[in-house]
């Protein structure tokens, strides 16, 4: 009995830290935008934060509010299918406002619709609604029985909130808005998404252009050597020379990648590809793997020519992204920067033809210290509920201790 007093005990003191282990050792931190809708999303991975992880992305997690890891792919969605579409204005047929209801009869001209959106003049209150749908304006049938319409304000003129549902093809939907003996919404519009989708077509996505390489050159006997440097540890699985100093031109080129931070043009590290230059190609070479050394060395063969004069060098890494499913109302941030984290294995299968992208553009990157005091306060909620429980296993383990030492000494 004791014993199992003794585990439950552990195990209240080590829950809240079991989440926090799940994110200790890594470096670098970026929030990710609010989630207004659960569903598949796409975590861009811009040059920026792929600087911060590892070539095999090993190190890469995404992390919900309490701090556990949430399951994410990564893919390149070169071949995604074009979804586009267009929110259409549908007729409202009869719209009657009191302080009990609102009855909104809509008319469907499409085949079948998975939501629909309310437009209103500007507000904030919230209300319960039904759905249900008919062909023949006489039979109803009920669609949901329990929406909470939260209107979001999306500019000075007006607010709206999109009603989602399983696919139906009715010709009338009507909505029942409980006003609560109070004012209605003013409703101005309803429209439902129109789907144009382009089948066999795919968009190409091209790959990021790092930030600027610093160029030195050192030209001997036979041969050019160039040190490129990078700003950061920048991936990059693609190379783009800019030269000059001769008009016609056939070269051989050996890239390397210091294994030290001891390198130099006579020690520039591993050989690690092989290729030509020609005035008549492009001078863009991909690699099989993906680098990230802030320094590596070009060497070029000039035999009895004249040495090639490189005047730039641009590197760049393929669009990738992380998709998740994300749940709404959760908050979720991005962490990064562990050398000793592994590849974790996840379950997660995607098979949707196309996702959300989630904005990324305000993601900011703060120390670890801020990470941990931002950890704990956003979780400080567990406090009050461990102390309490703590306080009545012990109160527990007391009064059965109290009660074996009393047989005891009878």
């Amino acid at each position: 009995m004791k014993q199992k007093l003794v585990r439950l005990l552990l195990f209240f003191i080590v829950l809240p830290f079991l989440s926090a282990a799940q994110t200790e050792g890594y470096k670098f931190y970026y929030q990710l935008d609010s989630i207004k809708t659960s569903g598949f999303y796409d975590v861009l991975l811009t040059p920026e934060i792929k600087s911060h992880v590892k070539t095999d992305y090993s190190d890469l997690r995404i992390v919900n509010d309490s701090g556990k890891w949430v399951p994410h792919i990564l893919r390149n969605p070169d071949k995604a299918i074009i979804n586009d579409f267009v929110w259409q204005e549908m007729k409202i047929q009869e719209l009657k406002n009191s302080t009990t209801a609102t009855d909104l009869i809509i008319k469907n001209d499409q085949d079948t619709i998975t939501s629909f959106k309310l437009q209103f003049k500007t507000t904030t209150v919230e209300r319960y609604c039904t759905l249900t749908g008919s062909d023949d304006l006489k039979s109803w049938f009920i669609i949901n029985d329990s929406i909470l319409i939260q209107p979001d304000q999306i500019d000075k003129s007006g607010s709206e909130f999109e009603i989602a549902f399983p696919p139906c093809n009715y010709k009338y939907y009507k909505l029942v808005i409980n006003n609560k003996g109070k004012a209605p919404f003013n409703i101005t519009t309803v429209c439902t998404p129109r789907i144009n989708r382009i089948k066999d077509k795919y968009f190409i996505h091209p790959p990021f252009e790092n930030p600027g390489c610093i160029v030195e050159q050192k030209d001997s006997n036979k041969l050019s050597y160039i040190k490129v440097s990078q700003k950061a540890l920048y991936h990059f699985e693609q190379i783009d020379l800019s030269v000059s100093g001769a008009k016609y031109f056939s070269r051989k080129v050996d890239m390397y990648i210091p294994d030290s931070s001891n390198n130099s043009f006579a020690d520039p590290g591993n050989l690690v590809a092989s290729f030509f230059i020609s005035n008549n190609s492009s001078l863009k070479y991909l690699f099989k793997k993906n680098y990230n050394s802030p320094v590596f060395y070009l060497i070029i063969y000039n035999e009895d020519n004249l040495p090639l004069k490189v005047d730039k060098v641009k590197t760049f890494t393929n669009y990738l992204v992380a998709t998740t499913y994300l749940e709404k109302g959760m908050s979720y941030g991005l962490y990064t920067g562990n050398d000793s984290a592994i590849k974790p294995d996840y379950d997660l299968v995607f098979n949707k033809d196309s996702t959300s992208l989630l904005n990324t553009g305000n993601i900011i990157a703060i120390k670890l210290q801020e990470v941990k005091q931002a950890v704990i306060k956003n979780n400080n909620w567990w406090i009050w509920p461990c102390i309490i429980a703590i306080i009545a296993a012990l109160g527990l383990l007391t009064y059965k201790l109290s009660g074996e030492m009393e047989k005891s000494d009878n």
